[in-house]
């Protein structure tokens, strides 16, 4: 509408130019013409030279809590440009798509403006920022020209709550006075055995021999012969076959488990994929590793639900490559046998509440 009414007023003074046969209007309608030309080609110079892009990649973040994405608008040139308008959406673990949002500023010659949009991490996995469009336009606001951002998505890894799932070993159990006198006989069961080593941060505080500790004013640890035998592992379903709308609580249950293995052993392997073998195990001993594996385990499972694979029709104790598998309905199996299957509704309670006992 601007575009039409400044034609129509070039078209206009270059009449009353003929009209009156004035050349003081005739030099105005020149002028008027070479603003309406020169506003166009500066629209175009300028449009080449604003850089558009998210300042940083991979951002972490916790679900529950709240994360800003920023989006840095650059000019590179020298002329001031005129409105800009920066379109953004995003997209959960789920795929909805929240409503469109939009920023409108202007920036000065070789200036630096970061805009800043709140994401709310209430599901975990892969929560994506989009730019949707940016459009430009001259300080007449006549003409209006679309962008193409050399950046158009940033990932937001939003990681599970830190929970542990309360396992129990009967291998690892405190053992009380009388059994401690028995356990150093070595015709006691594996499970009895034991030897007394320094603490190390990061054991399982549920092992520290007290009554010797406070006697020698040192920490002492029992490790259990089994502990130097074996490392508990667990295997998983393949992502594709958890639906798409249950992954969210599928990482956040995977995650606690994990949690709560680690906190009763120093180190935990996790088979990724089926029996097949697809991939090799992954060995996880503190929580940063975890964290690491689960955001690969987000890409994995972003590029498999495209795929969507039917569910296999191997039976829990044919996929368990390990002694436990978690499985796409939310079940713990050890074994072959099930030993608990975290609801949807009451997850979150059942991870702090209930005691599942291997």
């Amino acid at each position: 509408m601007r575009r039409f009414l400044f034609l129509l007023l070039i078209l206009g003074t270059w009449y009353l130019a003929g009209l009156f046969r004035s050349q003081a209007l005739m030099y105005l309608a020149f002028a008027e013409l070479l603003l309406f030309a020169g506003s166009f080609l500066v629209l175009i110079v300028t449009s080449l030279l604003e850089d558009i892009r998210f300042t940083a990649e991979g951002i972490g973040a916790r679900k529950g809590r709240n994360v800003n994405v920023q989006v840095k608008v650059r000019n590179k040139g020298i002329l001031p440009s005129g409105r800009i308008e920066v379109t953004c959406d995003k997209e959960d673990t789920s795929g909805r798509i929240t409503e469109l949002e939009t920023r409108v500023l202007q920036t000065d010659g070789r200036e630096e403006i970061l805009l800043d949009y709140g994401i709310d991490a209430s599901s975990c996995g892969i929560l994506q920022c989009r730019i949707r469009g940016v459009k430009i336009y001259d300080w007449l606001l006549l003409f209006r020209l679309g962008i193409r951002p050399k950046q158009k998505t940033e990932d937001v890894f939003v990681l599970p709550p830190v929970r542990r799932a309360q396992i129990a070993f009967s291998a690892s159990r405190l053992l009380t006075e009388e059994e401690e006198e028995q356990a150093s006989r070595r015709d006691a069961p594996l499970s009895d055995r034991y030897e007394l080593k320094e603490y190390q941060d990061g054991q399982p505080l549920r092992n520290i021999n007290w009554n010797i500790s406070a006697r020698t004013d040192e920490i002492w640890y029992r490790r259990y012969e089994e502990e130097n035998l074996h490392i508990p592992a667990i295997s998983l379903c393949p992502i594709e076959e958890v639906p798409i709308d249950l992954r969210g609580i599928w990482y956040e249950v995977l995650y606690a488990i994990v949690m709560g293995l680690l906190e009763l052993r120093a180190d935990v392997r996790i088979h990724p994929g089926s029996a097949a073998g697809r991939k090799n195990p992954v060995r996880i001993g503190s929580m940063e590793q975890l964290d690491r594996f689960m955001i690969r385990l987000y890409q994995e499972g972003r590029a498999a639900g495209i795929r969507r694979r039917p569910p296999s029709t191997l039976k829990a104790d044919e996929m368990a490559v390990g002694e436990f598998y978690f499985d796409r309905d939310l079940s713990l199996h050890y074994k072959g046998r099930m030993l608990f299957s975290f609801s949807r509704e009451h997850y979150e309670e059942e991870i702090t509440s209930r005691r599942i006992v291997v």
